[in-house]
């Protein structure tokens, strides 16, 4: 098992993590790679694969499994990448696409492996998209945005199918792993304030 760490200086670190964590044991370094020109927004791990989002525009694509690194995408929105989510089928042992958002508000699609093509470009945001979660049966995404909105996104036509405007800018939003009940049941919205003073 790795944990992996992006940092504001554009790096990401892997750290090989024993079977069992005890207090005091010392993490071993497996990997550091120069992802980014700037700092890294993201990252979401899937099957063999890391992929980074970036302040740059860029993702960047790291197979942990053979310490390999796999190269970048340029972001097909402007601006940064502040979200990433893999999607793997139920039953399946690699993800078949990813989902990344963009702060112009977009969220692309791609397929995941092989040559990492470029699928789809949705756009609905008036701002930045701060998170996004795709169901577990593939075929709705939920997106909130810098803009205070919520969407609903029906992936098999590529385009929005819902909006709601937020109280609030919501910094998270995730369906449950289990899709055992309905999406609306699922929904978690994470609004996250200032701690200062609390401690």
């Amino acid at each position: 098992m790795h944990l992996v760490i992006g940092t504001y200086e554009r790096f990401l670190l892997g750290y090989n993590l024993p079977p069992e964590l005890q207090e005091g044991c010392q993490l071993q370094r497996s990997f550091t790679h120069a992802a980014h020109q700037g700092p890294v927004r993201c990252l979401d791990a899937a099957g063999p694969w890391v992929v980074s989002g970036g302040q740059d525009d860029q993702l960047h694509i790291y197979d942990v499994k053979h310490n390999k690194d796999l190269g970048f995408m340029m972001n097909p929105g402007d601006g940064a990448i502040p979200c990433l989510q893999f999607y793997t089928p139920p039953g399946a042992s690699a993800p078949s696409h990813l989902f990344s958002g963009s702060d112009d508000g977009s969220i692309a699609i791609w397929k995941a492996g092989g040559g990492w093509e470029h699928l789809k470009l949705m756009r609905g945001h008036k701002g930045a998209v701060r998170s996004l979660s795709v169901h577990p049966s593939g075929r709705l995404a939920l997106s909130v945005g810098h803009d205070r909105g919520l969407r609903m996104w029906a992936l098999a036509k590529g385009r929005c199918s819902y909006t709601a405007r937020l109280e609030a800018e919501a910094d998270l939003v995730a369906f449950s792993a289990s899709g055992d009940v309905s999406p609306a049941a699922q929904l978690l919205l994470l609004r996250v304030g200032s701690l200062a003073g609390l401690c």
